[in-house]
C-alpha cells in the first residue's frame, strides 16, 4: 500500500487557531505554476501534499485562502528531504501576506503516504466502524455496531490516501474517520449478504 513520501502539516492563524480551506502550494524558485498543491486544509487545519517533488532540490511555498496568497519570503527556500517525509506547520501573519521563515516549523517525519482501495459503510446516518487493510487476495474485516448491521447498510468502494507515521500493512485497522465518504464516480450501494452454510 506504500505510495510515496509526503509533506504534512497544520495551518494556523496568528492567534493559534486552525485554518480551514487553505491550499498549500510548492513552487520552483522561478516557476510559473506550482509543482504540486495540497487539498484544502481540514477542520483542524491539517493539510497533506501527497508527493514530495523529486525534480528539484529546494522549493518555495505559498498558501492560498479566501482569494489571498501568502508567500514565503523570497530569500528562503525549503530543502527537499531524501527518502523521508516532511512536516511543515505554518502560522499565517496577522498583517501582510509574506511568510517569514519564523512562521514555519519544519521537521523530518518517519512516515509516508499510503494509497489503496478500501470498503466504507453508508447507513444514512453517521456511523463509527473500522475496516482492515485488504490482504493480497482482497480479504478484509469490517467491524460495526450490531444495530447498524441489522439495518442492512450499503457498502462502498473508495480510494484512500493517508499519511501514516508507522508502516501500514495488510490487516492493519483503519478507523472510519480516516476513510473518505463515497465519491460520485466510485462504486456504492454494495449490499452485504451473509453466506449460507450447507449441512
Amino acid at each position: 500500500m506504500f505510495d510515496r513520501y509526503g509533506w504534512y502539516g497544520i495551518i494556523k492563524d496568528s492567534d493559534g487557531q486552525p485554518v480551514k480551506g487553505a491550499v498549500v502550494e510548492l513552487w520552483e524558485e522561478e516557476g510559473v505554476e506550482p509543482l504540486i498543491s495540497s487539498e484544502p486544509s481540514g477542520e483542524n487545519g491539517g493539510y497533506l501534499i501527497e508527493a514530495i517533488p523529486k525534480i528539484v532540490d529546494a522549493v518555495s511555498l505559498r498558501v492560498q485562502i479566501n482569494q489571498m496568497t501568502y508567500a514565503l519570503q523570497q530569500d528562503v527556500l525549503l530543502t527537499i528531504p531524501s527518502q523521508t517525509s516532511l512536516g511543515a506547520d505554518i502560522t499565517l501573519p496577522k498583517h501582510g501576506l509574506e511568510l517569514a521563515s519564523s512562521m514555519l516549523r519544519t521537521r523530518l517525519l518517519p512516515g509516508a503516504v499510503y494509497q489503496g482501495i478500501m470498503i466504507g459503510v453508508s447507513s444514512g446516518q453517521s456511523v463509527t466502524y473500522t475496516s482492515t487493510v485488504p490482504t493480497k487476495d482482497g480479504s478484509f474485516l469490517l467491524t460495526m455496531p450490531k444495530q447498524v448491521w441489522e439495518e442492512h447498510p450499503f457498502l462502498y468502494e473508495t480510494k484512500i490516501r493517508l499519511f501514516q507515521a508507522s508502516p501500514l500493512q495488510a490487516g492493519d485497522v483503519i478507523p472510519s474517520e480516516r476513510i473518505p465518504p463515497a465519491r460520485i464516480y466510485e462504486p456504492d450501494h454494495i449490499q452485504a449478504q451473509l453466506k449460507s452454510s450447507s449441512l
